[in-house]
């Protein structure tokens, strides 16, 4: 046999194995077993191993995961709607809109069509440059995904990242059957993901909680600036809506639309200077006509939230962008009154 065809050979070998081995971490639904560099994955283990399917899928980011908090809305839809709806966050850190429609498209192959899904979105998650691309094409995408997405693998860090991605249902299987060995550490965590359904805070944390004293004006200016240079680095770096964002939205709008349930977009708040220093004139202005045209499409199913009613002070913040406790549960009973109510009984 010429070495030509050894060659030939020994790559179709390895292109079998990796794509038996994602076909079989996606039947096995340990895709997102990723116990070691990305442990926030496993709130979507969770739900998609563990179940039971959620009526309300929240999306988004660590903001939306810290702003909302699945049984408060639970609790709030009951009553009016006269039936028990649960919901579940599968927001992870950093996530743009490419992250949530993979996960989004996860979620349905194994669950089903949820009655609503809760996206978060903002400018930064639209941005065809934002760094966390790269992250999706390694953790959040099948072998399959990065050969459609092979046209937004325009950078180095994105090269590497689909490269790694190619082995993740190979290494999710050999880690989720090495288990034994170390689950006892990640016990905890998997417990605490279930028991929240994905939330970051429990309800009953919201009476125990007391916020820490407020910084002072030098102080809170460098925080500032720290997470101005920190997301204008990484998320908004030479903003452009397009590229595998865009198309993670879009898809997850064309979804929505297809199976006839809202698709509600939400921007948590964040502190005032922040979100002043954050997005330039400009930004806001493409991303708000991506977000009107979305909502006013033919047969568009996409519902903006209207957050201006909510209230919101310094007080309900842990930080610059995340809410606290306190500021969660309002805000997770005031868009379940006034958002999911309306929509989920039409």
């Amino acid at each position: 046999m010429s070495p030509q065809r050894q060659w030939l050979l020994r790559i179709l070998g390895v292109l079998v194995v990796l794509i038996v081995g994602d076909f079989a971490a996606e039947r096995l639904r340990v895709s997102y077993w990723s116990p070691i560099d990305e442990n926030q994955m496993l709130r979507v283990f969770t739900y998609l191993h563990d179940g039971p399917a959620a009526d309300v899928v929240i999306l988004g980011s660590s903001r939306v995961r810290a702003a909302l908090i699945p049984a408060e809305i639970e609790d709030t839809l009951a009553p009016t709607l006269d039936r028990h709806l649960t919901a579940y966050s599968l927001a992870q850190n950093g996530a743009d809109a490419y992250t949530c429609w993979r996960i989004l498209d996860d979620a349905v192959s194994v669950h089903g069509v949820p009655d609503a899904v809760i996206l978060e979105l903002s400018p930064a998650a639209l941005n065809a440059h934002n760094t966390n691309v790269a992250r999706d094409f390694e953790h959040y995408s099948s072998f399959f995904d990065l050969l459609g997405s092979i046209r937004w693998i325009t950078t180095a860090d994105r090269l590497t990242g689909a490269a790694a991605g190619c082995f993740r249902g190979v290494s999710s299987l050999a880690l989720y059957g090495l288990r034994f060995v170390y689950e006892d550490s990640v016990a905890s965590s998997l417990a605490t993901y279930r028991r929240l359904k994905g939330g970051e805070f429990p309800q009953q944390l919201v009476n125990e909680y007391r916020p820490p004293p407020a910084p002072n004006a030098v102080r809170r200016l460098a925080q500032l600036d720290t997470a101005v240079r920190l997301t204008r680095r990484l998320y908004m770096i030479d903003y452009t809506i397009g590229g595998a964002p865009a198309a993670g939205f879009t898809a997850m709008v064309d979804l929505a639309a297809e199976h006839d349930i809202p698709l509600i977009l939400v921007d948590p708040p964040v502190t005032p200077e922040y979100g002043e220093s954050i997005v330039t004139p400009d930004e806001l202005a493409d991303y708000r006509r991506v977000v009107e045209r979305a909502v006013s499409r033919p047969g568009s199913t996409v519902v903006e939230a209207d957050l201006s009613g909510l209230d919101i002070a310094d007080e309900d913040f842990q930080d610059l962008t995340h809410l606290n406790p306190i500021g969660a549960r309002k805000l997770s009973h005031f868009l379940a009154e006034t958002v999911l109510v309306p929509v989920l009984a039409d």
